[in-house]
């Protein structure tokens, strides 16, 4: 005989109507307290999500805070260390005009004293041997903070750490300078792309407009102006022959003709011949001059001799060239001006109606 499977008594068909009823109060407790509960957490939730964004934002400002104090304070160090270097060149300079106007210096205590026989020389000994003697205090380094700053270089230690237990480094804000003055001279070649237009009416035709070429000397050069101020400087201010010149440039793969440069310097003493004038007649305006001459060779050698002029006011300096030593120099310069001029015993200044005051 097969056994029946045994079957959980179904107790809805056993309730009473009453206890359907509670249980069915009771399921509805528990479901408004459950949905009490949900609400609840989703509260907490919105809660601590809110608290986390707050934290975040508060973080981030004290990030921002932080890193702003840091940048201050980075700035106002470099302020104080600008300041300091200024202060001691001040110091410097208030230094050498104090020893300049109020140290005791004479010419003759000087001419005496190398004229003097020293103590080793008087007892056969050895004299001491030009410059600085050992075991004497040094100048120091020369200050050169006058000469520009092209860029400042950081160098770094990388993986910088403990070489025990590995840790790395914290990086400070203040830094240890090491100063290289560097020289660097270089040709280099500019090309200006002059742009072109076109007309859109028709009131003159289609025409075709290019932009300007770029400023320069004289019309169908390609030297620039900084070249031409090389030229220049090498020429006048250094003492440079312009061939010399013209070769360390053709070393640079910079072709230069002779005549180019010549012609280029006929133009450029044009355009300064109006700023001469001025300087010569800020130079005449003055009330107390010196003066003097010196020969001046010409290209000839010895055959050919001019006279180089200088007269100087206290602010303007006027350079005249002439073939003369005669006093028409002097009374061509001076002329209209009324005041003291000192120089030697040259009888050509007496020409002039400026007081002449020789100097012995």
């Amino acid at each position: 005989m097969q056994k029946q499977p045994r079957t959980a008594p179904k107790r809805h068909a056993q309730a009473s109507p009453s206890e359907i009823v509670k249980l069915r109060r009771e399921l509805a407790a528990e479901k408004l307290a459950r949905e009490a509960a949900e609400r609840r957490c989703s509260e907490l939730e919105e809660k601590v999500r809110l608290l986390t964004l707050k934290v975040d934002e508060l973080l981030k400002g004290r990030n921002q805070t932080e890193e702003f104090l840091q940048k201050k304070i980075m700035k106002l160090e470099k302020d104080v260390a600008d300041r300091d270097a200024m202060l001691k060149k001040q110091a410097k300079t208030i230094a050498w005009f104090r020893r300049k106007v109020y140290g005791s210096t004479s010419e003759k205590e000087e001419k005496a004293k190398k004229s003097a026989p020293t103590p080793e020389a008087s007892k056969g000994k050895q004299a001491k041997k030009r410059g600085q003697q050992p075991g004497t205090e040094g100048h120091g380094r020369t200050d050169r903070d006058d000469v520009p700053v092209s860029e400042r270089i950081p160098l770094e230690i990388e993986g910088c750490k403990c070489e025990y237990c590995g840790v790395m480094y914290k990086e400070l804000p203040n830094t240890e300078e090491s100063r290289l003055f560097e020289y660097a001279e270089s040709l280099y070649q500019d090309v200006y792309e002059r742009r072109k237009y076109v007309s859109q009416c028709q009131c003159k035709g289609k025409q075709i407009i290019t932009a300007p070429p770029p400023p320069k000397l004289y019309p169908r050069t390609s030297i620039g102006n900084t070249l031409w101020v090389r030229l220049i400087m090498q020429k006048f201010l250094q003492g440079v022959p312009t061939n010399r010149t013209l070769k360390e440039l053709n070393l640079l793969g910079f072709s230069l003709a002779q005549g180019t440069v010549t012609g280029g310097f006929k133009v450029i003493a044009a355009l300064l011949e109006p700023l001469y004038e001025q300087i010569a007649n800020h130079c005449r305006a003055a009330d107390l001059w010196n003066a003097d001459e010196t020969s001046w060779r010409m290209f000839d050698g010895d055959v050919t001799k001019w006279w180089l002029w200088l007269v100087a006011s206290h602010d303007a300096v006027a350079y005249i060239l002439d073939e003369t030593r005669s006093g028409d120099v002097p009374e061509e310069f001076f002329a209209g001006s009324a005041g003291t001029l000192m120089t030697d015993r040259l009888s050509a200044y007496n020409v002039t109606r400026i007081i002449p005051i020789p100097l012995d």
